[in-house]
């Protein structure tokens, strides 16, 4: 049997994967160190108060992790786990593993699933879970009411653990490399296999063999691989999607037991996607072309002079991308937000659909931010960054822009728009009777602090501190500008409110507001009424900080900083004549890098030109990095993926990564 699982962390050397870990209650992310770092074990915080503790262990934690190199070399995530572990005690004794800290939840699914009766099922346990092997068996057995005979797989290497799984039969197996198809195949047609470990639950898939497995927080790549494949259920779910007021409200999870469909192919490594691989391009996006509503180009692009050519013979100076162009009357583009993260092949496409990037969202870094700044729980898991305005429940909901970000909207009549994020007068209005006007001029009795401005606002003065629609805070200053939201400092004390109202005066909409159907701010404006406003990097690093990316409050909300000279995986929408284009590039990959800000513009602008024979008015970069995507669904077809998603802490390379929000394209 070929081995395609990525055991030991040998196996990421050379990607962004190589310094991560995701596995029981740590998180951690070396990769970028030392510019950026995570440090989270969920057992630490929950367990301990003292702050010198905690401290010490992080700084243990960030040596094992970065000055010895053969700790990921040489472990597996499991392995580092365990050494993680026997090392925290050391400098917090009382700690000890709890529900809590485990992958298992003891929570009763609503509606179990149609079991298979069986007599014998064969369960294989994480032994590298905080939930003790004895619980998981007795958890995962109790979905069957039969009572089948359990047989409990064990590793060899670790078959001192037998002795705590009492009642059940243990049989030793080899490592999930070492399994041979004819075994598992054999132990298949034996009883039911259920896997909670997610290596054995691949091996099975790989080879042939359907299982059930429990999964709910697992390795790097489970919850999204074998969550991505096909699985049997009664039904088809879809998540809850919402308007952008209701994303304080979280999505349940979906039922932790699944039976799972054996894989079409081998498995990747998850740390690269095969970009040259041919394309079943579906037959309702193949009938778009001919009816002329749609125009795909994909391919390999080298740079020649100033040009760009298609090649192909990938080389380290070519890039992989796709662009799809639609004709503004024949489709509908929406922007849809979860009520948390999901998958962009978990919605539903009912005449067929494709989708791509959107804007910037909540990150870990500002819930870290803000849990050293304020104690209290953060409503706001993966709130939307920046301005928004859309309709909601009858009326229209907006946001206060929070930098100098680019606009992109869409009119009701279809058309697609972009300008520069620059306000003239904001309205706050606060249960609908006290209405405060700001604008540019200096205000003596009232004033709104954004980001951008000082650290610590509001001395003497009563402080209001707004995230989006909410009234977070109220308090006398000074008072820390949080990044994501702003600070209305007043004389006047008040509390107590229940309804937040902001309006928006821009100077440069193309449309009155009135025709709007949405507009969303927070995004890198790249090329402006056929100017290309990045074609250096002089040009372009100027372009960000005139948007404010570079600010120190912008930087806290990004999850990779942003440079301008750096190749990265990149999706795009731009507009022109009565053309729709968005275009992906994939990267952090042998065959394809990435692509710079400058080299993006110089790209769209090219292939814009070449396609339609018109000049694109603007470019716009939505969210990139492993988020890049631009791929197409129908409802009960298989997916269509023009890119290749590079890997994050939540996806593997391939595999869309879940987000909160998306833009969709519908055809019509």
């Amino acid at each position: 049997m070929s081995c395609h699982l990525p055991c030991s962390f040998s196996a990421y050397q050379g990607t962004r994967w190589y310094r991560r870990l995701v596995s029981g209650e740590f998180t951690l992310q070396f990769d970028q160190y030392p510019t950026r770092e995570v440090i989270i074990d969920n057992i630490a915080e929950l367990q301990t108060s003292n702050p010198a503790q905690k401290q010490a262990w992080k700084d243990r934690i960030r040596t094992i992790c970065t000055v010895d190199d053969e700790t990921w070399n040489r472990l597996s995530p499991g392995k580092l786990v365990e050494l993680l572990r026997a090392e925290r005690t050391k400098f917090i004794p009382t700690t000890t593993l709890s529900w809590r800290s485990s992958s298992f939840q003891s929570r009763k699914p609503e509606d179990i699933l149609s079991l298979q009766k069986t007599s014998t099922i064969f369960i294989f346990p994480d032994i590298h879970d905080a939930c003790p092997l004895a619980q998981q068996v007795s958890l995962v057995s109790s979905y069957w009411k039969n009572q089948p005979k359990r047989i409990v797989c064990i590793p060899e290497e670790h078959k001192e653990l037998a002795e705590t799984i009492p009642n059940c039969v243990v049989r030793l197996m080899p490592n999930p490399t070492e399994l041979i198809r004819e075994q598992l195949q054999a132990m298949k047609k034996e009883g039911t296999v259920l896997c909670c470990d997610v290596w054995y639950a691949l091996s099975f898939l790989n080879a042939g063999v359907s299982v059930l497995s429990y999964l709910d927080k697992r390795e790097w790549f489970a919850s999204i691989v074998l969550k991505e494949n096909r699985y049997e259920e009664k039904g088809y779910t879809l998540p809850r999607q919402t308007c952008y007021g209701s994303l304080f409200s979280k999505i349940e999870n979906n039922l932790p037991l699944r039976s799972f469909l054996p894989l079409n192919g081998p498995l990747a490594s998850g740390v690269y996607a095969e970009l040259e691989e041919e394309l079943t391009i579906p037959g309702w996006v193949k009938q778009a072309i001919i009816e002329n509503s749609l125009k795909l180009v994909r391919g390999f692009f080298a740079k020649k002079g100033n040009t760009w050519v298609k090649t192909n013979e990938p080389n380290s100076k070519a890039v992989h991308g796709a662009f799809s162009f639609f004709t503004k009357d024949r489709v509908s583009l929406t922007p849809v937000f979860f009520a948390g993260k999901h998958s962009p092949l978990s919605l539903s496409y009912p005449k067929g659909g494709f989708f791509t990037s959107f804007n910037y969202y909540f990150t870990e870094n500002l819930k870290n931010w803000y849990a050293e700044q304020d104690d209290r729980i953060l409503l706001w898991d993966d709130l939307l960054l920046d301005y928004l305005f859309l309709p909601h429940e009858g009326g229209v909901f907006e946001s206060v822009p929070l930098y100098h970000k680019a606009l992109l909207g869409y009119g009701k009549d279809g058309s697609l728009f972009a300008c520069k994020g620059e306000w003239e007068t904001i309205t706050l209005t606060l249960d609908e009777r006290k209405v405060f006007v700001f604008d540019n001029k200096c205000s003596k009795e009232t004033e709104i602090h954004f980001p951008t401005d000082a650290t610590l606002v509001g001395e003497g003065r009563w402080c209001l501190t707004f995230i989006h629609d909410h009234l977070w805070d109220a308090c006398k200053g000074p008072v820390q500008v949080p990044p994501f939201g702003v600070v209305v400092t007043t004389e006047e004390k008040i509390e107590h409110i229940q309804k937040v109202q902001w309006s928006v005066e821009w100077k440069d909409l193309p449309i009155p507001k009135d025709e709007i159907a949405w507009m969303a701010g927070g995004f890198n404006l790249l090329v402006h009424n056929e100017k290309n406003l990045v074609s250096t990097k002089e040009e372009a690093s100027a372009q960000m900080e005139k948007e404010g990316w570079f600010t120190p409050s912008s930087l806290a909300t990004q999850e990779t900083e942003l440079n301008v000279t750096e190749n990265q995986p990149r999706s795009m929408i731009g507009f022109g004549g009565d053309q729709c284009m968005v275009m992906s590039i994939s990267g952090r990959n042998i065959k394809s890098k990435g692509i710079t800000f400058s080299e993006a513009a110089s790209l769209a602008l090219q292939v814009f030109k070449d396609t339609n024979g018109t000049a694109l008015e603007f470019l716009l970069n939505l969210d990139g990095g492993a988020s890049s995507v631009l791929g197409c669904k129908k409802d009960r077809e298989d997916s269509c993926l023009f890119t290749k998603p590079s890997p994050s802490i939540t996806n593997p390379a391939g595999c869309p990564r879940s987000v909160p929000s998306l833009l969709t394209i519908q055809l019509k």
